[in-house]
């Protein structure tokens, strides 16, 4: 427990540090271009949510959460902070740092250490930055794995609150998951689980198809407005989608939103969209290193919880017609925790034989009372 302690205030120590920097970096750059008055643009949406909340801009489709938009979590943390582009970095940063020990607390692994690998990823450091919504995936998943865990139906609900301001897709993956989780005997065998639940997702995508009518519109409008349109796989993979056979197509189009962009080296070294080229293109570099070891070492397996979950949450976002990398940050955060010494069965968390061997030696020296 000492330890534990020890290893988190380390962790804050280094966020703290990170936080000088940031603080030095939103006075010299990072104001001005969320001000617009520079082109560095280290963020997705920032300059969105803070037009809106000063009421220079207005909401799409008038409403703080529709299919295609979601304002809530950001502009309830503009509103928290008044506004204030400093006090929106260091909560940012109070976040991840309560977030990432709270998961280590449940998986009982090394916070500093998960802290630093999660930290390796440019999309982290710009979620730390600016307002955004990826800073509530951290949130989420603290809350979803502790209430797996702890079979706590108030944790459960936290989560899925804290679902909701991300994206609605995260909310329909948890939902999904909460049904996986059901002690039935057909849920005991992941493959097949995986493979109705593309099926249904394939079918669900047609009988909707009406509802993403507008967001396909606006992704092939993006997609012809690009100059640089790529290799066009994704645009093929989509048509394919639209007719019934994400079930086929979804391992590639998986792998084209996780990894792609890290091969686009021209657009990493001489980027012309400082966040979509180098920040999101970083990101998925990392991401691609990141699966390889995993998979080197063999821990890429439904047999581990973990991994099961990010299967689910892969088949339920990557059903999005859009293309968005950066939607696919949790799958990031799972590799790393796995990678980190996550125990394979979250529900048997709590016993000797799945904790760390530095944990169980602990666990295992007797206790003087003073």
């Amino acid at each position: 427990m000492l330890m534990v302690r020890v290893r988190s205030a380390q962790l804050l120590l280094l966020l703290v540090s990170l936080a000088a920097l940031a603080g030095f970096f939103l006075f010299f750059v990072g104001a001005d271009a969320l001000a617009d008055r520079n082109n560095f643009q280290f963020f997705a949406d920032s300059k969105t949510y803070m037009r809106i909340y000063a009421g220079n801009a207005f909401l799409a489709n008038d409403t703080l959460l529709s299919v295609s938009d979601n304002y809530v979590g950001p502009l309830l943390v503009l509103r928290a902070m008044g506004g204030n582009i400093y006090l929106v970095m260091f909560f940012n940063i109070l976040i991840f740092w309560l977030s990432v020990v709270g998961i280590t607390a449940t998986l009982r692994t090394d916070p500093l250490k998960i802290g630093a690998l999660l930290l390796l990823s440019p999309l982290t450091i710009s979620s730390l930055l600016a307002v955004n919504k990826e800073i509530f995936v951290l949130p989420f998943m603290a809350l979803a794995i502790a209430a797996y865990t702890r079979r706590s139906v108030l944790l459960l609900l936290l989560a899925l609150g804290a679902s909701v301001l991300v994206r609605w897709q995260l909310t329909a993956f948890f939902l999904v998951v909460i049904i996986a989780s059901f002690p039935l005997r057909i849920m005991q065998h992941r493959r097949f689980v995986l493979l109705v639940l593309l099926g249904v997702s394939s079918v669900v995508y047609l009988v909707l198809s009406d509802v993403f009518a507008d967001v396909i519109a606006v992704v092939e409008r993006s997609v012809w407005e690009d100059f640089d349109q790529g290799s066009g796989l994704f645009t093929v993979l989509n048509s394919y989608q639209q007719r019934g056979f994400y079930f086929l197509v979804f391992p590639l189009k998986a792998a084209h939103l996780l990894f792609a962009l890290g091969l686009r080296v021209d657009r990493i070294m001489s980027p012309t969209n400082i966040y979509n080229d180098l920040f999101v293109g970083l990101h998925c570099a990392v991401t691609l290193v990141t699966f390889s070891v995993v998979v080197k070492r063999r821990l890429l397996t439904l047999e581990s919880d973990l991994m099961f979950a990010t299967c689910v949450f892969l088949v339920v976002f990557c059903l999005s017609p859009i293309y968005a990398p950066r939607y696919l940050y949790p799958v990031f955060v799972t590799l790393m925790l796995v990678l980190a010494g996550a125990p394979r069965r979250l529900g048997s968390v709590g016993s000797r034989s799945e904790l760390p061997a530095h944990v169980r030696i602990t666990a295992a020296t007797p206790q003087t009372s003073t």
